[in-house]
């Protein structure tokens, strides 16, 4: 006698109202990726990086009206669903310039934010131990 199984991974939400491997699912996503080929997150930083995902940017995979479809390359969505769905944010570093690459770090709010342009970035101090 078999189990039933249950769905799992991407599928397992319940308010999923369009599979991931169906026709409708990839016409949409396509239609999106034409219409907007940039990370909305990388653009916000001021990165050019290809959009390779359609993420539901309320987080309800059962919500997709156009306007809660938003592209984004893999590394962006993944740190954007680790935060929605477990509360952590992942370690993402920075930029050659010292800027953190992770949307959510403050430094980037207040850049989205529109915060003067004209103020220089943070300079980081270092003070490392005399060697007296």
């Amino acid at each position: 006698m078999s189990r039933p199984t249950r769905p799992t991974g991407r599928d397992a939400d319940p308010r999923r109202t369009i599979p991931l491997n169906s026709a409708a699912w990839q016409k949409l996503r396509a239609s999106v990726l034409a219409e907007d080929p940039l990370c909305w997150d990388c653009q916000r930083l001021g990165h050019v990086e290809i959009a390779t995902d359609v993420d539901h940017d309320d987080g309800n995979p059962g919500n997709n009206s156009r306007e809660n479809l938003v592209p984004r390359c893999h590394s962006c969505h993944a740190h954007k669903t680790m935060r929605e769905r477990h509360g952590k944010t992942a370690v993402m570093g920075c930029d050659v310039n010292g800027v953190p690459l992770d949307p959510a770090h403050p430094w980037n709010r207040e850049k989205s934010l529109g915060a003067d342009p004209a103020r220089p970035p943070c300079t980081p101090v270092f003070n490392p131990k005399s060697e007296n």
